[in-house]
């Protein structure tokens, strides 16, 4: 598990270091994606999509609708559930990122082989599968 979290970490400071802006983390790019790639998802649908739990979805929200990259409005049909879309200050911020990220990524798996590299994905996946699938049992 530590090296795991020390892995983690890794890939945090390096983001930051390629994104060079300071104002955007990793999970704020991934609630940013999400967003871009569904229609005017909810706060529930974001969690469920990104693994991140609710609050902190609902604190990333926040400080990405002040920071002008997003606008939340009350659904039509319930009242107690948000919409959440991209402003155009948001789509540009994304925009700038994703290059910068596709190449950290590359300089990440760069340290393996192609064939580790596909083990490696997958087992990421089995482990990301295994642990939703024990949090629908709680």
């Amino acid at each position: 598990v530590h090296s795991l979290h020390r892995a983690s970490q890794c890939a945090d400071d390096l983001f930051a270091e390629t994104i060079g802006d300071k104002s955007l983390t990793a999970r704020q790019l991934v609630v940013l994606e999400i967003v871009a790639g569904h229609n005017k998802p909810s706060q529930t649908e974001i969690c469920e999509k990104s693994g991140i739990d609710r609050s902190t979805v609902a604190d990333i929200v926040r400080l990405l609708i002040k920071k002008g990259y997003l606008m939340r409005r009350r659904t039509r049909f319930d009242a107690r559930r948000y919409a959440v879309q991209l402003t155009d200050e948001g789509r540009r911020a994304l925009e700038h990122a994703l290059p910068h990220v596709r190449d950290l990524e590359e300089r990440l798996a760069s340290a393996l082989e192609p064939k580790q590299r596909e083990q490696f994905l997958d087992s990421l996946q089995r482990i990301l599968a295994a642990s939703a699938e024990r949090s629908k049992g709680r």
